[in-house]
């Protein structure tokens, strides 16, 4: 009896912390050798058991950042989208309604940019925003959660001292991973995770920095030095070109 009450208690459905801890309990005092079970429960507990404490990766990251517009903007695009599609319902109306040929083609002009090009114009603007940055300490990288067009959560990898200050950003532009622009608020930010995101926590190479300087102003140097020989050695050959026809009269 005691052996079909273990066995069913092992079988059962893991649903819930209660019932984890049960199944717990039953391993630790009804699988002894005397307890005996088949191989088949024991991998189907396995599987359960492993399946139910497996760590969550996104409760172990911590949020080092948060954007302060993330539902400001959504609100914004949820309402140009609505916008968007209202246009698109009553444009029929507004073509039947139009008079002439000049206000068909201004009323298509108007209804098409504010349902077309707006939603996009916004996006475009929108999709730089980061609405939070989370850390995994025992990963050591940073991931930025950025919006999609249509409100999916983008997720871009970001490894200390990736992240770049663009020298030509823009007004929306306050960070650059590999090549892509991110719009962050530095106020919001914890200062020593944006110093390492950002590289400043390295030691500046002033050696190569002066290496890489030396090397760009030596090739403008050859670069102005063929240009100017250029002219000369036209002049050379048009000397030769006139010497050889006056030997030839």
């Amino acid at each position: 009896m005691l052996r079909v009450f273990s066995g069913r208690c092992l079988y059962g459905a893991i649903t819930s912390n209660s019932e984890l801890r049960v199944a717990k309990t039953c391993v630790a005092s009804n699988l002894t050798p005397t307890c005996q079970v088949s191989e088949r429960l024991y991998l189907s507990l396995q599987r359960n058991l492993s399946s139910a404490v497996k760590p969550n990766n996104d409760e172990s990251r911590e949020i080092i950042y948060k954007g302060r517009l993330e539902r400001e903007i959504i609100r914004v695009k949820v309402f140009s989208m609505t916008t968007s599609v209202m246009g698109l319902v009553f444009q029929p109306v507004l073509y039947n309604q139009a008079s002439s040929l000049p206000v068909l083609i201004a009323t298509c002009t108007v209804a098409g940019f504010f349902t077309f090009v707006t939603p996009v114009l916004l996006h475009q603007l929108a999709k730089r925003h980061v609405n939070r940055i989370t850390y995994s300490k025992k990963e050591d990288n940073y991931i930025a959660h950025t919006t999609s067009f249509f409100f999916k959560d983008i997720q871009i990898p970001i490894a200390p001292g990736e992240a770049k200050v663009p020298d030509n950003g823009g007004m929306f532009t306050t960070m650059e991973v590999r090549g892509i622009p991110l719009m962050v608020e530095t106020e919001a930010f914890d200062k020593s995770h944006l110093i390492r995101l950002l590289g400043y926590d390295k030691p500046m190479d002033f050696e190569h920095e002066r290496l890489a300087a030396m090397i760009e102003e030596a090739d403008r140097a050859a670069a102005k030095a063929k240009a100017e020989a250029t002219p000369k050695q036209t002049d050379v050959d048009e000397a030769s070109e006139r010497q050889r026809k006056s030997d030839r009269v």
